[in-house]
């Protein structure tokens, strides 16, 4: 058995797309899913994953990412979108941070990953706010 870690999705994806979507996926096929962790706002963004189980895993992930973005049009063309509520997921994301033999260091190296993407979205955070506050300032100094 073998562990990964993944991020996965974009656009409105976040922790909410994934345990409607992906989760019962993998976890109806036998594969565990450790850790997650939501890289960005609550309701999008990517979602870092520890996925443990058997053979390919990163072509498990992309199989069920095909299998679930077919059931997400279907259900799209059965009903609005307000009615299901959350069918506007962007899945096809999927970046592989690392793959491993065994089934628990994808689980050890989790909290660092997590910390990498929650330091890289609070850069962005903060890249923003420096460019608002570099248009204030701007916008004063024309005064």
């Amino acid at each position: 058995m073998g562990s990964a870690n993944f991020l996965v999705g974009e656009q409105g994806f976040g922790l909410e797309g994934f345990e409607k979507t992906l989760e019962p996926y993998l976890t109806s096929r036998g594969y565990a899913i450790p850790n997650r962790f939501r890289a960005g706002n609550n309701h999008d963004g990517s979602v870092l994953i520890s996925l443990v189980g058997k053979g390919d895993l990163k072509k498990v992930m992309e199989v069920t990412i095909t299998e679930a973005e077919k059931e997400l049009e279907k259900v799209n063309s059965q009903k609005a979108m307000q009615e299901y509520n959350a069918c506007s997921y962007q899945l096809s994301q999927l970046e592989v941070i690392g793959i491993y033999e065994d089934d628990k260091t994808a689980n050890r190296v989790f909290p660092l990953l997590a910390q990498r993407e929650a330091a890289k979205h609070l850069t962005d955070e903060l890249e923003q706010v420096d460019d608002t506050l570099d248009k204030i300032v701007s916008r004063l100094s024309q005064k």
